[in-house]
């Protein structure tokens, strides 16, 4: 599972795991003070320029919150960079607490969970050897807010808040756009190691109701992120990849359907929610 792919394989890697059951970055680096004149940002979204600027505040005010998030949790890797040419001792987990740190405050306070000491799922990702993230480099950290977004879907199926595992999709199809070969295949290959080890994975310790929520909504994102690279993946490698991608997309919709009816572990409305979101690609 931790061997290195080429890019020819990740693709048939991520379809192999996958259920039965111009990039992420900016040319600015003053964010925080562009924010309030939005038209000097080069961006993420693929929607971006259909949005004057007083529409960005109407239409699209969780798009600044991703903005300053992205901007703030990239200066935290910048920082364990600089920290980590000073001390070489640094603990390989110390970037994964430093990501949770700034991730899991910001993520509880948007969405009113209180918690009065650390989940198990912050302490499978910030303290566990078996899932720390070895990119650092500034080319990959750049795109740090999927590793965010990983996060906050995983932290509301934890605490069952279907509506927003929803919204959040909805939110990740507007604002992603086509990743570099090289920067797709480290995400997609961390959060599909993470999620599918057979003895060892980050839903340690939770119900097998709330795994398939966490693996629902994780794997949504994946699904998601595959489906807007697409186009480039398919110039690269062969159309029969994608192919095989919407055959498993479509046994994932016959899963959901499964889940909501007979045996109804998850809510109907999300289900059909869900299904809706994939019915969008």
């Amino acid at each position: 599972m931790n061997s290195i792919y080429n890019n020819n394989d990740i693709f048939e890697y991520i379809l192999h795991y996958l259920p039965n059951m111009t990039s992420i970055t900016y040319k600015s680096d003053t964010i925080i003070n562009d924010i309030n004149t939005i038209s000097n940002i080069s961006l993420v979204s693929k929607t971006f320029y259909n949005h004057s600027y007083q529409d960005f505040y109407k239409k699209e005010k969780n798009y600044n919150e991703f903005l300053r998030n992205s901007y703030h949790l990239r200066e935290v890797c910048k920082k364990f960079r600089m920290d980590k040419e000073k001390k070489k001792n640094l603990l390989p987990s110390e970037y994964n607490f430093r990501i949770a740190e700034f991730a899991f405050k910001h993520i509880y306070k948007k969405h009113n969970i209180v918690k009065k000491r650390n989940s198990l799922f912050h302490n499978n990702f910030s303290s566990s050897n078996r899932f720390n993230i070895t990119f650092t480099n500034r080319e990959i950290t750049d795109h740090i807010i999927i590793i965010y977004d990983f996060l906050e879907l995983g932290i509301l199926a934890v605490e069952q808040k279907h509506t927003a595992i929803i919204q959040k999709l909805k939110d990740i199809h507007n604002y992603y756009t086509v990743l570099p070969q090289d920067i797709f295949k480290k995400y997609t290959k961390y959060i599909l190691d993470v999620t599918t080890t057979q003895m060892f994975t980050i839903f340690c310790g939770y119900s097998e109701n709330t795994k398939q929520l966490l693996r629902a909504s994780i794997w949504s994102l994946l699904f998601t992120i595959i489906h807007i690279n697409h186009p480039t993946i398919t110039m690269q490698n062969s159309s029969k990849l994608y192919e095989a991608f919407t055959k498993k997309k479509l046994e994932f919709i016959e899963e959901l359907k499964n889940l909501s009816g007979k045996n109804r572990n998850l809510p109907k409305k999300f289900c059909k929610s869900l299904i809706e979101h994939y019915e969008n690609f």
